[in-house]
C-alpha cells in the first residue's frame, strides 16, 4: 500500500474512532434522551422510597454546568434533596464530575 492511501485509510480510521468517542460520551449525557431516562426513573425511585418529606419548596432545580436538567420532583426538600444527590451520584458512576452539577434550592412556600 502506497502512503497516500495509507494516509487516507489511517484518517477515516480516526474520524470513525472519534465519532464513536463523542457519541458515546454525549449519549449518556444529562441533557441527552438517555440521560433523562435515567433522571426520570431515579425521580420515580426516589418517590416510591422516600415519598414526600421535608419543607415545602418551591423552584428547586438541578443544572448541569449552567443547564437546568431536572426539576424538583415533590414539594418536600429533603426527598428533593435525596433526587438530586442521586441523579449526581449516577452521573458520577459514569465518569463526570459532581463539581459540574449544581442544586438551585429554590425558595420556601
Amino acid at each position: 500500500m502506497d502512503i497516500k492511501k495509507l494516509g487516507v485509510h489511517l484518517q477515516s480510521n480516526n474520524k470513525q474512532i472519534l465519532e464513536n468517542m463523542v457519541t458515546i460520551y454525549f449519549d449518556n449525557s444529562p441533557i441527552s434522551a438517555n440521560g433523562q431516562r435515567m433522571i426520570t426513573n431515579i425521580a420515580e425511585s426516589i418517590i416510591d422510597v422516600h415519598g414526600d418529606k421535608g419543607s415545602c419548596v418551591m423552584g428547586m432545580k438541578l443544572r448541569f454546568k449552567g443547564m437546568v436538567i431536572a426539576g424538583q420532583v415533590a414539594q418536600g426538600s429533603l426527598t428533593n434533596e435525596y433526587f438530586f444527590d442521586a441523579v449526581i451520584d449516577g452521573f458520577e458512576e459514569r465518569g463526570y464530575n459532581r463539581y459540574d452539577f449544581t442544586i438551585d434550592y429554590g425558595r420556601m412556600d
